[in-house]
């Protein structure tokens, strides 16, 4: 019988391993596994999807959006490269060019030449302010063969799915030697890294001679330098809402400050008072609402009003992010100035979804606010337990610890309308007790 059982015992043992090597190999192998460790985009037959918002007047009141994906033929593969130029004016700015490469991989070729697709779909509209005033489908004879993805006209662009090189150059090594050294990569994150102590100074230009009304409330948000150097790009995103008057929302985010428009994050520096250096950003308090405004489709012509009430940033340095610092805005009243309710540290990812790193949060100084002349507030907390503020802590319990003696105060009458029948000694024993089980326990007893 022993036998018997130690047989079962073995059998079950070599089947259970054999179970995870075969789970294991499943995973290793499984398609989708394969494609999540590979670093590079694209490849033969590759498909890419680009898109793209310009304006395409210098007075920024027209606009014409692109939506493209195209399917490379088997032995081919879809690629893109940036080119410098230099408009009329001097401006520097740059063009993808989207090309294929063939199986032999020696060359590149154009996708006016040749049939390298299998498969392409566009489509382009053009707007007249927030009117649509034409739109086409586009076919193969109209190859999007280059977006100008970087130039000053541009309000948003994206490109997925193939491998995009800093340079012709780079481009041409790629398809002769198969080196990846000329391919631009998604940069790295360093979430530790991020903008230490923000605040904001609002100011309003109340003076007579200002015709600008309640556009000529600045906000100032500056942040310490000690982990910065010079360099070092700003990006802002925002979140915005619109109220219409009958009551309903619109909101959205809006990139309004990306690695792209090269805004320092080590600039205005200067001085505080407790003799720290820091760095500033300016704006309108209006500026960032109006940029998100414009990229919303089917606007309501009348609205009550709207205005950015989250702004988030983060620091860029030599192809490394830092961590997002959420700033939450608030009103005392809908028409007074903006103050910050809220400062938190964490991760916002792609759909907007953020996550608070309470470690982090408490290493920049817990979450805090700070009101209209840059001066830090912390929140009232209701519970003690709740949150990591130590300051929001000891206060809390210090105003219990006051109310101690008025509540010992009434125990016995509490307890004596409880249990009226008993006589008035063991009623004052019973509300001895308890005041000494809670003093027992604050002390941790």
């Amino acid at each position: 019988m022993k036998v018997r059982e130690k047989q079962s015992r073995v059998l079950f043992a070599v089947l259970m391993v054999l179970y995870t090597v075969y789970a294991i190999l499943l995973f290793w192998f499984h398609p989708f596994v394969a494609s999540a460790k590979e670093p590079v985009p694209g490849g033969k037959g590759n498909t890419i999807k680009v898109s793209s918002l310009i304006y395409i007047d210098v007075n920024k009141t027209q606009k014409q959006s692109y939506e493209v994906t195209m399917t490379a033929k088997s032995g081919y593969e879809i690629v893109g490269y940036v080119s410098e130029a230099t408009n009329e004016k001097g401006i520097v700015y740059y063009n993808i060019s989207y090309v294929y490469v063939d199986e032999s991989r020696k060359d590149y070729f154009s996708l006016s030449y040749g049939t390298p697709l299998a498969d392409y779909a566009g489509y382009t509209a053009v707007y007249h302010g927030d009117k649509l005033y034409s739109s086409s489908a586009l076919s193969s004879k109209y190859d999007f063969m280059y977006a100008n993805g970087y130039e000053e006209n541009v309000i948003s662009f994206s490109s997925s799915g193939c491998k995009i090189f800093n340079n012709r150059d780079g481009l041409l090594e790629y398809c002769k030697t198969g080196s990846l050294d000329g391919m631009i990569k998604e940069p790295e994150l360093d979430k530790q890294w991020y903008l230490k102590d923000i605040r904001c100074d609002v100011k309003a230009d109340d003076s007579p001679t200002s015709e600008a009304g309640e556009d000529a409330t600045y906000i100032k948000f500056f942040w310490e330098t000690s982990n910065l150097q010079e360099g070092d790009l700003l990006e802002i995103r925002t979140h915005n809402v619109l109220k219409k008057i009958g009551g309903d929302q619109i909101s959205g985010f809006h990139d309004y400050i990306t690695r792209n428009n090269n805004v320092s994050a080590y600039d205005n520096v200067f001085n505080d008072s407790e003799g720290k250096e820091r760095a500033a950003y300016t704006l309108g308090q209006y500026d960032a609402t109006k940029a998100w405004f414009s990229t919303v489709e089917n606007k309501p012509l009348f609205f009550k009003s709207y205005e950015t009430d989250i702004y988030y940033f983060r620091p860029y340095r030599n192809g490394k992010y830092g961590g997002w610092v959420k700033v939450s805005m608030k009103r005392a009243t809908p028409t007074s100035s903006p103050f910050i309710e809220k400062v938190e540290v964490g991760d916002l990812d792609e759909d907007g979804n953020w996550t608070t790193d309470e470690e982090l949060t408490e290493e920049n100084g817990g979450s805090y606010g700070v009101n209209q002349g840059g001066e830090i507030f912390y929140p009232d907390i209701d519970n003690p337990f709740e949150g990591t503020n130590l300051a929001g802590i000891f206060k809390s319990f210090y105003s219990f610890m006051k109310g101690l003696p008025s509540l010992f105060g009434e125990l016995p009458a509490l307890v004596g309308s409880i249990v009226s029948f008993l006589p008035s000694f063991v009623i004052g024993f019973i509300a001895m007790g308890i005041v000494i089980a809670i003093i027992l326990r604050i002390v941790g007893r």
